[in-house]
C-alpha cells in the first residue's frame, strides 16, 4: 500500500514538474509577444508623431503643387515671341525688309463671356468679320520690296506659314532709295494664330472654341392657333 501511494505521489510531483515547465515555457512566450507588442505600441506613437510634425510640409507641397499648376496653365496660353519674330523674318526672306514691327498678344478667346462671340476670335484690324480663324495675338508691320511681286510673294508666304492668319496689306507707296532705286514700301497687320502657343491647343479644344462662338439659335415661332369657326 505504501509503495502504490509512493508511486502515486511521484506520479503527481512528475506532473507538476510537467506543468511547471509548460508555464514558464508559455510565460516566457507570452511575454516576448508583449514585448514586441510594445514596442511595436511605442513605435507607432512615433511614427504619428513624426507624421504630425510633418504635415505643414505636406501642406507646403500641395501649396507648390497648386502653383506649379497654375504657372503650367498660364504658360499655355503664352505664345513664344522669339519664335514669332523668327517666323516673320523667315517669311520675309531677302526680298522684304521691315522697318517696323509692332506684335500684341491678347491670349486664347473665350467667346464664351464676349459681346461679340464670332468678332472675338480673331481680335486683329481687317479680320474677316465672318470668318472662324483663331488668333492669340496680332502684327501690324511696315516693309519695303524691290517690286509688286515680291510683295506678292511676301503674303503667299505668309499665308503657308501656320503661325499667320489673314495677312492684310492696307496700304503700298512707291518710294526711292538713297541710290535711287525704286521700291514698294507698304504696311499691314496679320493675326497670330494658335500654332504660336507654347502648349498647343488640341483639336477638341478648338471645336470648344468654335462652338461657343456660334450664335445661340433663334426660338422657333410658336405654332399657329386654329381659326375659331364662325
Amino acid at each position: 500500500m505504501r509503495k502504490i501511494r509512493r508511486a502515486f505521489i511521484m506520479g503527481l510531483l512528475g506532473l507538476f514538474v510537467v506543468l511547471v515547465g509548460l508555464w514558464l515555457m508559455q510565460n516566457g512566450t507570452i511575454l516576448e509577444a508583449e514585448a514586441r507588442l510594445n514596442a511595436a505600441q511605442r513605435e507607432n506613437v512615433t511614427i504619428l508623431n513624426q507624421v504630425k510634425a510633418l504635415a505643414p510640409v505636406g501642406q507646403l507641397y500641395q501649396q507648390i503643387t497648386d502653383q506649379e499648376t497654375f504657372i503650367r496653365e498660364a504658360l499655355a496660353s503664352e505664345a513664344v515671341a522669339s519664335d514669332v519674330l523668327t517666323e516673320l523674318q523667315a517669311v520675309a526672306g531677302p526680298s522684304i525688309t521691315y522697318s517696323n514691327i509692332a506684335m500684341t498678344f491678347t491670349g486664347v478667346p473665350n467667346p464664351a463671356t464676349a459681346s461679340d462671340p464670332i468678332g472675338s476670335l480673331n481680335l486683329c484690324p481687317d479680320a474677316d468679320p465672318f470668318g472662324t480663324d483663331i488668333t492669340i495675338g496680332c502684327i501690324a508691320f511696315t516693309a519695303q520690296g524691290a517690286s509688286r511681286a515680291d510683295v506678292s510673294d511676301f503674303l503667299n508666304r505668309m499665308a503657308e506659314n501656320p503661325t499667320f492668319i489673314g495677312t492684310y496689306v492696307t496700304s503700298t507707296t512707291v518710294t526711292t532709295t538713297v541710290g535711287g532705286a525704286a521700291q514698294l514700301s507698304f504696311t499691314g497687320s496679320t493675326g497670330i494664330s494658335v500654332e504660336a502657343l507654347k502648349t498647343v491647343l488640341t483639336q477638341e479644344q478648338i471645336d470648344a472654341l468654335l462652338q461657343a462662338a456660334q450664335p445661340a439659335p433663334a426660338p422657333s415661332g410658336a405654332a399657329a392657333s386654329p381659326e375659331a369657326g364662325g
